[in-house]
């Protein structure tokens, strides 16, 4: 009856303990406001373009260390790996051994274009012609049944690691095609180069859509290599929450992930060195230019955008709330963990014995007995929750009494209906208590999948 009234007074006693420990007292954090060494100008497709026509030579260099113990006595020339931005260049400079050419240590990754359906291919193809006309370097090469492959003139390559040349721009019949062309045994391989990005083009006429397909997994300097197939930017299929306090809180890298340049910790650097940024910025031109507004003067300058992160104010860090959240909820699980066993074992004891078949032959109808059931299990947890509301008002000194009062209760609801559901599906008193005591503990995990911070799923 008291045992999670006596958890939330362990937490209280805690708390008084440490009331003179300014490490766990609340701390007012600053506004922040980005400043011009804030300002972030990610590069223009055609600075791509300069990335992968440059020469590249190994280039020798002051031991650089990298992750893991790595490092290496090479640069290859003009790629800084702890800032390179280019996610269609990928070279490693740790298989450098002497200085020279090092084309045969990138591999070149392609630029993927489909349309949506069949009512959009006009935009596909006058998306082409745009590139062709913007990029002069760029030209068509093959036209088959379902690719037109664009490449560059004589003198800049395209290539794989496998010394395969290969078109820049890819273009496909459908997504599904692409979808195909990503999961085939052969990807990456002579034939089917890489794709870093994909452009999905919709819409008719003078209505547009698009949507940019960006590798999730992206990063761009193999010397920074971190714990495989770990996310590099933020899920476009979550909402980023409002609870988040500062813009680094929301896209903060898991650890051990690979490392991607000076901006990694927030949303638009992650999406400035996958390419989504820049991909965006070439569509978006295009739209422009094919719309008729460029004709009128309405344009952007090629390097004309900036990004800076979101402003955030001031805000409380809660100190020991803060420490104790992720443990709070462990030691009332813990607290209920009795109770909820013997709660079950007496339900399914009774379905065990048979006993309510001898009260219906005594006409005691089965919604009694529910009701019975109900009232005695609740009327239990009813008075814990008076308690825990006593106990927590002394933990949490500023919130109303009221509304403790109705999250116990209907915490303690909930509680109800889970040892009625257990027993519902138990016909061994035994296995039902074992079973509902793992799935009750269980769900104390439950709250370190979401990040009440952030939003962010764990």
């Amino acid at each position: 009856l008291v045992i999670p009234a006596l958890s939330i007074l362990i937490l209280v006693l805690i708390k008084t303990a440490l009331d003179d420990d300014p490490s766990f007292k609340p701390t007012l954090v600053d506004a922040i406001f980005p400043t011009n060494d804030d300002v972030v100008k990610p590069l223009s497709f055609g600075d791509y373009l300069t990335a992968i026509e440059s020469t590249k030579v190994c280039v020798p260099t002051p031991t650089m260390k990298y992750r893991r113990g790595r490092s290496n006595d090479f640069l290859i020339s003009g790629i800084l790996p702890s800032q390179w931005p280019v996610p269609f260049v990928k070279c490693n400079s740790l298989n450098c051994e002497k200085a020279g050419n090092a084309t045969k240590h990138c591999d070149y990754h392609v630029l993927a274009v489909a349309p949506a359906d069949q009512n959009s291919v006009g935009h596909v193809e006058s998306f082409k012609d745009y590139l062709i006309k913007s990029y002069p370097q760029l030209m068509p090469l093959t036209q088959s049944s379902s690719t037109l492959g664009m490449g560059l003139q004589d003198g800049l390559e395209i290539q794989t690691v496998q010394n395969e040349v290969h078109p820049l721009v890819l273009n496909f019949t459908s997504n599904e095609e692409i979808e195909n062309y990503i999961v085939h045994q052969e990807y990456g391989e002579i034939g089917k180069p890489k794709i870093a990005l994909a452009v999905i083009l919709g819409g008719s006429n003078n209505q547009f859509q698009y949507t940019i397909r960006a590798n999730a997994t992206n990063f761009n300097s193999e010397e920074l290599t971190g714990r495989p197939v770990m996310p590099t930017h933020p899920s476009t299929q979550v909402l980023l929450d409002s609870f988040a306090k500062t813009p680094t809180s929301v896209c903060t890298l898991e650890q051990g992930t690979t490392l991607l340049g000076p901006h990694d910790q927030t949303c638009h650097g992650q999406y400035m060195y996958n390419g989504a940024i820049v991909i965006q910025r070439l569509v978006n031109d295009w739209i422009i230019d094919t719309s008729g507004a460029k004709s009128t003067g309405t344009y952007v300058a090629e390097n004309g955008v900036s990004f800076v992160p979101f402003p955030s104010k001031e805000y409380v860090e809660d100190g020991f709330y803060a420490e104790i959240g992720p443990y709070a909820p462990l030691l009332l699980v813990l607290g209920l963990l009795f109770p909820v066993a013997q709660s079950i074992r007496s339900l399914v004891t009774e379905k065990e014995n048979r006993s309510k078949e001898l009260m219906k032959m005594m006409s005691i109808s089965e919604s009694s007995i529910g009701r019975a059931w109900f009232i005695s299990i609740y009327g239990f947890f009813f008075i814990s929750g008076v308690l825990s509301t006593i106990a927590s008002s002394f933990l949490y000194s500023e919130s109303s009494p009221l509304a403790l009062f109705i999250f116990w209760e209907l915490s303690f609801i909930a509680v109800t209906m889970f040892i009625f559901v257990i027993s519902a599906v138990s016909t061994k008193a035994t296995r039902g208590t074992l079973v509902g005591v793992l799935l009750f503990f269980v769900g104390y995990f439950l709250t370190l999948v979401t990040s009440f911070d952030t939003g962010r799923r764990g």
